[in-house]
């Protein structure tokens, strides 16, 4: 498989990269759809999850910005709570 892959890679005019770049792109992009990670590990025919973690899950760049946009979003929420939770209405 990995021979057909370089294949296409040269066909394509793509510098090579390692086969394994798939599998890590795979994994990631499933757990941050939110699979857990049991389904991730079975899908790469892995029987331990550990493996699954230590070895293909990636954060990218994307996935850092949405869960800092999702603790920014968090914080304001809990500090509007705050505010009516003493009194003073919203406008």
């Amino acid at each position: 498989m990995t021979h057909h892959f370089y294949g296409l890679l040269e066909a394509a005019g793509i510098a090579r990269l390692p086969f394994k770049n798939l599998r890590t792109t795979f994994a990631s992009r499933l757990f941050e759809a939110g699979v857990p990670d049991q389904v991730i590990a079975d899908l790469l025919g892995h029987t331990r999850t550990y493996t699954t973690k230590k070895h293909y899950i990636a954060s990218t760049p994307q996935a850092a910005e949405q869960a800092i946009e999702r603790l920014v979003a968090d914080d304001q929420s809990r500090s509007r709570s705050r505010i009516l939770g003493a009194g003073v209405t919203e406008s």
